[in-house]
């Protein structure tokens, strides 16, 4: 069962979400800048109409930076507790050991170095 949805003015064939049969929209009108862009442009979301958030990739992305540029300290906050937590801590010693266990020379000169820096052998340069 195919039903028509006119979106921004266009008629677009539309295989309605809950009536047994999937989406083949051709496009969706975004809600933050007002484009119309594919599906693929689009994060997924089951419970909305269409299977897809209204707002556009780039539209989300650069609220999410926007929300964290307002809410600063906040978000530094919530991510200093979040990072303590055990499964954190855990996944974080996992991906380490398997780090030094897959490049044990890359570790070796790493923490060489980082000595010879703490104990003034070496200075720190500002520019790479």
């Amino acid at each position: 069962m195919v039903s028509v949805v006119i979106i921004g003015m266009q008629m677009c064939p539309f295989k309605m979400k809950g009536f047994g049969v999937d989406k083949t929209l051709l496009y969706k009108q975004c809600i933050g800048c007002g484009l119309k862009k594919s599906f693929n442009s689009f994060y997924k979301h089951k419970e909305m109409r269409s299977g897809c958030l209204n707002k556009c990739i780039v539209c989300v992305k650069s609220d999410v930076v926007e929300c964290r540029k307002t809410n600063l300290e906040y978000v530094r906050a919530y991510d200093r507790k979040r990072g303590k937590l055990f499964l954190r801590k855990q996944r974080t010693s996992e991906v380490t050991k398997k780090y030094r266990k897959q490049y044990p020379k890359r570790y070796i000169a790493n923490y060489l170095v980082a000595n010879a820096v703490r104990s003034g052998k070496i200075k720190k340069s500002k520019v790479c």
